[in-house]
């Protein structure tokens, strides 16, 4: 199985990750397979590392590996974590935590053979070429997960068709009849109040669409609070997003008041919902539902097939039907001793921090009961 012969160079330069030529395989690569994400699209990567370079102490362990007529593109980075994490180097990929795929980019679609024994041939390397930790690999997809390597958490994607989907009131509704039936009613109801728009956002109009983002970026943070947001991340994504075609941002009115926005991607012939927020005092209407409704309707009018709701089971995802698939968080620990005691030492940290948490939540429920 793992008899195949990869020629595998490893970029641990930022100067050459950077490189015109290597920008220019990669994306050669990624325009010529059928089964690549968004996720590993250069601008992505290139505006998750403008982000984090100055923020981690992380290295560049891009991938370009070929075999035969197959190529394979799997940009990683080397995690130096700091003494809260008992100073880990932990090996990950390039967009960990902030995208929801990383599945390596082969330009091919890949037989099994070929991911194991290219995912044998990356290990080899990185053993003996990095000292590392940990090796963890977020977001894959059952056909590209390591046999190698720990399965630590499994998470369901819905996905469903827009070819389809019937357009009612400029919106794709739920797939739920009830549902679609409640929506109509609260977007009428809305209307009866007052004029109900949408805008979508792209770089001819830059100025407004970061104006109309700094309105929604509050009103997401205190929908989810626990949620780190790297310093300039998203404003990265909506400039560098909006420039290269990849981002769709797409703003709801009432009465010319901003109440809800979509944050999606575009690529090939997928429509992935990333990033919605809605003002809390319009949830009676269903604004969430309406503004999905209606950039799933601009999606399918402008010729995507699927519409991808990524990770994450929040129940509102059930209502627009589809298929579930499911995606692995994995992992590999190296067996040096060294490795061994960092580990030991992130376990009792991530314990003591646990136990505080748990404490200071016993502590808020006695105060106000």
């Amino acid at each position: 199985m793992i008899s195949r012969s990869w020629n595998l160079q490893l970029l641990t330069t930022w100067e050459k990750v950077c490189s015109p030529d290597f920008i220019s395989q990669w994306q050669s690569v990624i325009d010529k397979s059928p089964d690549a994400h968004v996720f590993f699209h250069p601008v992505l990567v290139n505006l998750w590392l403008k982000t984090y370079r100055p923020l981690r102490d992380i290295k560049p362990l891009f991938v370009h590996a070929t075999c035969g007529e197959q190529q394979v593109i799997f940009p990683l980075v080397l995690w130096k974590r700091n003494w809260k994490n008992g100073f880990m180097r932990v090996i990950v990929p390039a967009g960990h935590s902030d995208f929801d795929y990383h599945d390596p980019i082969f330009m091919h679609t890949p037989t099994h053979e070929e991911i194991q024994s290219f995912y044998c041939e990356l290990k080899e390397v990185l053993d003996n070429s990095i000292y590392y930790d940990q090796i963890f690999f977020d977001g894959l997809h059952k056909a590209y997960v390591p046999v190698f390597m720990k399965v630590m958490h499994r998470e369901g994607c819905l996905s469903s068709s827009l070819q389809d989907a019937p357009i009612k009131e400029h919106l794709v509704l739920p797939a739920q009849k009830s549902q679609a039936r409640s929506v109509l009613r609260r977007l009428k109801r809305l209307q009866e109040k007052g004029k109900v728009t949408f805008c979508r956002y792209d770089f001819t109009k830059i100025d407004a669409a970061r104006s109309s983002f700094e309105v929604m970026l509050p009103m997401h943070m205190k929908r989810w609070p626990n949620a780190y947001k790297a310093p300039g991340f998203h404003r990265n994504l909506l400039d560098f997003g909006l420039e290269s075609g990849l981002l769709d941002f797409v703003e709801m009115s009432f009465q010319g008041k901003p109440i809800a926005w979509q944050i999606s991607f575009l690529f090939k012939n997928r429509y992935s919902l990333y990033m919605p927020t809605v003002d809390e005092a319009y949830y009676k209407f269903s604004a969430g539902y309406l503004m999905k409704g209606y950039a799933l309707g601009e999606a399918k009018k402008d010729g995507f097939t699927i519409s991808d709701h990524l990770r994450g089971a929040e129940g509102y995802k059930d209502s627009w039907g589809g298929d579930i698939t499911y995606i692995f968080d994995v992992q590999f620990d190296s067996n040096r001793i060294s490795s061994k005691a960092r580990r030991w030492v992130f376990n009792v940290l991530a314990r003591i921090k646990s136990i505080r948490v748990r404490n200071k939540s016993i502590r808020y429920q006695q105060a106000i009961d």
